[in-house]
């Protein structure tokens, strides 16, 4: 198993990130939350990861998805370097 690098962003401890994050989202979906009226489901950030050699993403899931009623993934690029990083850490 490959050893992934993973940390917690907030709105607290990366204010900017974090609003940049949930802009790309609303860009991306036309809305922020993306609320499934059914399920009450949205999208929730789960973590930022390096998925492989020197790629980073903030990964956000939603269990059902509006525009095509399921569960989607969705992974915005991030650049570690413009952030003062304390609270990384190594997940196996």
């Amino acid at each position: 198993m490959t050893d992934l690098l993973t940390f917690t962003i907030t709105a607290e401890t990366h204010p900017q990130e974090w609003e940049r994050m949930w802009t790309t989202i609303q860009a991306l979906c036309g809305d922020r939350l993306c609320v499934d009226a059914k399920t009450g489901a949205s999208w929730q950030y789960l973590c930022t990861q390096q998925i492989a050699d020197g790629y980073w993403y903030h990964c956000f899931r939603h269990a059902h998805y509006p525009k095509t009623q399921r569960r989607e993934q969705l992974f915005i690029p991030f650049k570690p370097s413009a952030l003062q990083l304390e609270s990384v850490h190594l997940e196996v």
